[in-house]
């Protein structure tokens, strides 16, 4: 079970630098580029079971949560 979790959670780590990045301190350049990392994950068809592994995470910052929420509901 420990190896299905580590493997969802390299599978999402791209998704919470990102969203971190926009969070936090860095260049705008840095923010363009996590943006548009975040606006094509939206896209894709990933982001189904990854924001839904996301949300089932219990380690998974608020802001990653809404996220990926905000995310399903766009998808919907």
């Amino acid at each position: 079970m420990a190896s299905k979790e580590n493997g969802a959670g390299q599978a999402f780590a791209p998704v919470l630098a990102a969203v971190a990045t926009m969070q936090g301190n860095v260049s705008r350049s840095e923010k363009t580029h996590a943006h548009e990392f975040l606006e094509k994950f939206q896209k894709s068809v990933e982001a189904w079971t990854t924001t839904h592994a996301l949300l089932q995470s219990a380690e998974i910052p608020a802001e990653a949560k809404l996220f990926a929420a905000t995310t399903l509901k766009g998808k919907v």
